[in-house]
């Protein structure tokens, strides 16, 4: 029987309390189904991989970054790695294989611990964190209106995204990410100040095509009439012209609408395809009515308006 100093009992003693708790907390491992009936082994675990990535994503409600990071943020790896939490697994690895054979093929289950599993769901939330970063900074530094909505929808995506991991890890008392939570009430405070001090102006020639288009217009975006001195602009112009034939008279609309700074800066210059156009047998002013009467249905409206939203703020009431 082995002889023991007091140093080395009071050294085992320490150490009981450590392997009982091992003995009493098992590793908790997440499992794919069972895979059967698949022609070769190599299949069979590429399909129980497949199901243990399901089981593993859905443990939390993830929605897909299918957005790259906006052109601003300079970064070659960022808009090609911020990927979808999808049904691949960037530790695939770890993962632990159960394999079979029965006379209908070979079969296959996956399994991970939690742990394992966490890593890469912290792998994927540093990348969306550091993604945080880049757009935020992005929101907080532009004065481009439509660049500004871009990275502030990013913005609340990547929030979204990152949230749900975090809670994710927390869950799994994992190693929880970074706190970004200063990150998202700076430019959560940015935008709003930005809704309440953005306004949208109409300028333009008061001809007929000018007060048409902004009757349609402004039924869906709130702009006004006004000379611009914060915000910024719609500059619109429409050329108007009758032309008379052996058939009757036929008139003309070709609009244009300019999105500028105060300053006149031009964002964007949005065209028509081709002109409306309204004709009459008789005379020009019958032309020109049905023209008017017609303008509402043009085309160019349903582009033109899709256009717009781009630019306006997405304030909450």
């Amino acid at each position: 029987m082995p002889i023991f100093n007091i140093k080395q009992i009071f050294s085992l003693t320490a150490l009981i309390p450590a392997l009982l708790f091992a003995q009493t907390t098992p590793v908790r491992n997440i499992c794919g189904t069972q895979i059967f009936g698949e022609k070769n082994p190599s299949e069979a675990r590429q399909r129980a991989l497949a199901s243990l990535a399901q089981a593993i994503n859905s443990r939390i409600s993830i929605r897909s970054i299918t957005e790259e990071i906006i052109d601003e943020v300079e970064s070659t790896q960022k808009d090609t790695t911020i990927q979808s939490i999808s049904s691949e697994l960037p530790n695939a690895h770890d993962a632990k294989y159960t394999d079979g054979k029965d006379k209908n093929g070979y079969s296959s289950k996956a399994c991970m611990s939690e742990s394992d599993a966490a890593k890469g769901f912290a792998e994927r939330g540093q990348l969306v964190a550091d993604s945080l970063d880049l757009v935020s900074h992005v929101l907080l530094n532009t004065k481009h209106p439509k660049r500004k909505n871009e990275a502030w929808n990013k913005t609340q995506t990547l929030w979204n995204e990152y949230a749900r991991i975090q809670n994710l890890l927390e869950g799994w008392s994992a190693k929880p990410l970074a706190s970004k939570t200063e990150t998202k009430e700076k430019a959560e405070d940015d935008y709003k100040n930005y809704c309440k001090n953005m306004k949208i102006h109409w300028e333009d020639t008061g001809n007929q095509c000018s007060n048409a288009v902004f009757a349609k217009l402004s039924k869906k975006t709130s702009m006004e009439k006004s000379i611009c001195k914060s915000g910024f602009k719609f500059r619109f112009s429409c050329e108007e012209k009758c032309e008379s034939h052996a058939f009757g008279a036929e008139c003309f609309f070709e609009p244009s609408l300019s999105v500028e700074n105060c300053s006149g800066e031009k964002y964007s210059l949005l065209k028509t395809a081709k002109p409306a156009t309204g004709s009459d047998m008789h005379n020009k002013g019958n032309a020109m009515k049905n023209l008017l009467d017609n303008l509402p249905k043009a085309a160019f409206f349903e582009q033109w308006e899709k256009e717009i939203m781009e630019w306006v703020p997405k304030c909450a009431d």
